[in-house]
């Protein structure tokens, strides 16, 4: 019998995935995460709900514009969580990048990411897959970490249902 001309692109392909599902590299030196379409998304969320809270959103919407971020704004939220919880993983009760070299204490004090996003994407890992931060304030910090008190909703009838909760925001993990 002889081999398939495919066997070395079989096995070439084999070795990638193999490479791809490494374990976080513990001696990568942490940086904070950057995402601009994600600040971006923030950025017209925030536009929308001071809008919306001035009474201002029905006669802004006569600028194209105004609409354009609007219409952005309605799912930029499950967008970001989709993109930040494809980067998390959890490990012994904690939540990790996949790199292991993610900075959340740096990444989350910056202005570089959709930190609505990203606080979600993590409150939906420790309290409710359905869960939406809505408000977050520091309680105690330092230069290497930081707790972060989390108001969120979960979504249901009358509403839905109010708790929070503390994560203690580390250089590479998140502790609930």
């Amino acid at each position: 019998m002889r081999p398939s001309p495919l066997s070395p692109l079989c096995a070439l392909a084999s070795l990638c995935l193999l490479a791809s599902c490494k374990t976080p590299d513990a001696t990568c030196t942490p940086h904070p995460m950057t995402d601009s379409v994600g600040r971006s998304a923030e950025d017209d969320r925030l536009e929308v709900q001071w809008l919306r809270i001035s009474g201002k959103l029905d006669s802004a919407q006569a600028d194209s514009l105004v609409r354009a971020r609007v219409e952005r704004s309605a799912h930029s939220l499950d967008s970001s969580v989709a993109r930040y919880r494809d980067s998390l993983r959890t490990a012994d009760e904690a939540i990790e990048s996949m790199s292991g070299c993610i900075d959340w204490n740096a990444t989350l004090r910056g202005e570089q990411v959709d930190r609505q996003g990203l606080i979600t994407a993590w409150v939906r890992t420790f309290a409710d897959s359905n869960a939406v931060a809505v408000e977050w304030s520091w309680a105690d910090t330092a230069k290497d970490s930081s707790r972060l008190r989390v108001l969120y909703q979960i979504p249901g009838a009358n509403g839905g249902t109010l708790d929070s909760t503390s994560l203690r925001i580390g250089s590479r993990r998140i502790l609930h």
